[in-house]
């Protein structure tokens, strides 16, 4: 799964820098190293400071976290939102994948969810009424007991409505919260990341470098980054790029082998 995809589906278009925000992103799951666990804090600290809405950023928070598997890695939610409950939860994601898919999902419109139950009395059998008319005419105390009795079998039998139209709710939104993750996960899905070897002399000498949305991933040690000023770095990135061109390759980021930070983007 891209990132890139992630922000497109969201509300920030037009608010946030996206490249920005990928480096951000790809920062993070470079520095998880053998841990494989990324807190999201710094992450919804970042979007929020590029002025967007809390909404648009919870929700990209949210569903980062319902794809951590994707990702290969255990993602911590930021502590501001200890407070979501389960329901926010997967709320939030069907509302996100809903857009996602197409279906025009506005953001900040959450996705469908259980109906209120009917709190309508059941009607009195016939029979009751037939009973209860006859009886009032010797005794009124049968009368009421006869009532009484009528009326917390229709109680009871409202209750076990109730639960029964609840758990029904709860399954559809179950139901439509797969769906709508399956539907996203197949108009959103690209392929892995696609190791490269590069051979040109007069181009970057990376360790190891991946395509991977366009973007060529050129890993370099602190030494061989540092052996030439950067204008001569840029000159080699500049190469890389056009003969990466045929590829799809539009931009060049190279990171440090030794801790994952960016060191250059071409």
């Amino acid at each position: 799964m891209a990132f890139g995809n992630v922000l497109r589906t969201s509300a920030l278009t037009g608010i946030v820098d996206f490249q920005r925000a990928a480096l951000a992103f790809g920062t993070l799951l470079e520095r998880s190293g053998d841990s494989g666990v990324i807190d999201l804090g710094p992450l919804y600290d970042f979007l929020m400071e590029q002025g967007a809405t809390e909404h648009a950023v919870v929700e990209v928070i949210v569903f980062l976290k319902s794809r951590q598997a994707r990702f290969n890695v255990e993602m911590t939610m930021p502590a501001r939102l200890s407070a979501l409950t389960q329901q926010d939860f997967d709320s939030i994601v069907l509302a996100f994948t809903s857009r996602g898919a197409g279906t025009g999902t506005r953001a900040g419109t959450p996705g469908p969810g259980p109906r209120e139950p009917s709190t309508a009395m059941p009607a009195s059998s016939p029979s009751s009424s037939s009973t209860s008319s006859s009886s009032s005419s010797s005794s009124s105390s049968s009368s009421s007991s006869s009532y009484s009795s009528s009326s917390a079998d229709a109680d009871f039998g409202g209750g076990e409505a109730k639960k029964r139209k609840a758990l029904i709710g709860v399954l559809v939104l179950v139901g439509a919260l797969a769906v709508a993750n399956f539907v996203y996960d197949q108009v959103t899905k690209e392929p892995p990341p696609e190791p490269q070897k590069l051979v040109d002399p007069a181009g970057l000498q990376c360790t190891s470098a991946v395509v991977s949305n366009n973007t060529l991933i050129c890993k370099m040690t602190a030494a061989q980054f540092s052996a030439e000023p950067p204008a001569a770095m840029k000159v080699r990135g500049e190469v890389t790029k056009t003969a990466m061109g045929s590829k799809g390759v539009t931009r060049i980021l190279v990171m440090s082998e030794e801790d994952g930070s960016v060191k250059a983007v071409y």
